[in-house]
């Protein structure tokens, strides 16, 4: 916080600052609130991106061995027809 300089004795502050002072000490919290919720979402976020690329991976394999198992099958009857 900035250390404000003492105000003459008598001294008014403006009724415009006074507004303003008061709607930014009502607004900083929610701001704050406002944050930690984009921060949670971006992390769900990440999160399912994270499960949807090892979903991938885990299909790319299984596609990987139907591909190894189709390539033994052909092996095999080429052979058996040899």
């Amino acid at each position: 916080m900035l250390s404000r300089a003492a105000k003459p004795t008598g001294y008014t502050e403006p009724s415009g600052l006074a507004a303003v002072r008061a709607a930014v000490a009502v607004t900083a919290p929610k701001l704050l609130l406002l944050q930690q919720q984009q921060q949670q979402q971006q992390q769900q976020q990440q999160q399912q991106q994270q499960q949807q690329q090892q979903q991938q991976q885990k299909q790319q394999q299984q596609q990987q061995q139907q591909q190894q198992q189709q390539q033994q099958q052909q092996q095999q009857q080429q052979q058996q027809q040899d």
